[in-house]
């Protein structure tokens, strides 16, 4: 059983298929809420709570990894949801990603804006 089974085994939304894509948003902001009150309590900028979490080496950074591990879980466990309403497996969706960046890539407009670049 892959990963977006077993997550869907769990989903108590019943009949309400909107709610996963709601909560996208909700999980999204609770990653950068840790990190956000990383920066807050430690005066520094966006970019060093990410190095933090990547590379811990004290107790208030492995809190932080362990913190927004959780809520990136969180965050892929909606989107398993969301591309179950959908039909939609994430290896679906991971590689119709990787075809749509790569074409950026072969293009020069990785670096661009846009959907249709």
């Amino acid at each position: 059983m892959s990963y977006q089974e077993k997550a869907y085994t769990t989903a108590a939304y019943g009949d309400n298929v909107e709610y996963p894509f709601m909560s996208l948003c909700e999980e999204s902001g609770e990653v950068m809420g840790k990190l956000g009150k990383y920066v807050r309590k430690n005066d520094v900028y966006m970019g060093d709570a990410v190095h933090a979490a990547m590379n811990p080496t004290q107790e208030c950074e492995v809190t932080l990894r362990e913190d927004v591990i959780k809520e990136l879980g969180d965050l892929q466990w909606q989107l398993a949801a969301c591309c179950t309403e959908l039909g939609i497996t994430l290896e679906e969706l991971q590689q119709h990603n990787l075809i749509k960046i790569q074409g950026r890539v072969n293009r020069g407009t990785i670096e661009g804006s846009g959907d249709d670049r």
